[in-house]
């Protein structure tokens, strides 16, 4: 996450926008969305299942695509998301396409 909120301030800064701007929005997200999606990540990665219920991997790969193309733009370093993507593509092509993000563990581990 500190990886995630890093970048997004990159992409502001770019537009000249503060980093603080968003801090409330930011702590609101982090508390209110992003807590019960590591816990269902766990759980998802203990059971091995990953239902792609409300997000999955072949859905937040055109999102990578545009993240990637936005920094290319802002002359922001595109490392940080071309790894998330290569990630997904590769968790897409063993099968994942339509399970959660969770799923690269399997991908990340080699499993």
């Amino acid at each position: 996450m500190k990886s995630a909120t890093g970048y997004s301030a990159a992409l502001l800064h770019t537009a000249e926008v503060p980093a603080t701007t968003t801090t409330p929005l930011l702590n609101h997200w982090m508390s209110t969305t992003i807590a019960s999606v590591i816990a269902d990540y766990a759980e998802q990665i203990d059971n091995g299942r990953y239902p792609g219920d409300e997000e999955w991997l072949e859905l937040d790969a055109p999102l990578m695509d545009h993240l990637i193309q936005v920094a290319r733009v802002r002359g922001v370093n595109t490392d940080l998301p071309q790894l998330v993507k290569s990630l997904t593509d590769r968790g897409i092509e063993a099968g994942h396409g339509r399970d959660s993000f969770a799923s690269l563990i399997e991908v990340i581990t080699g499993s």
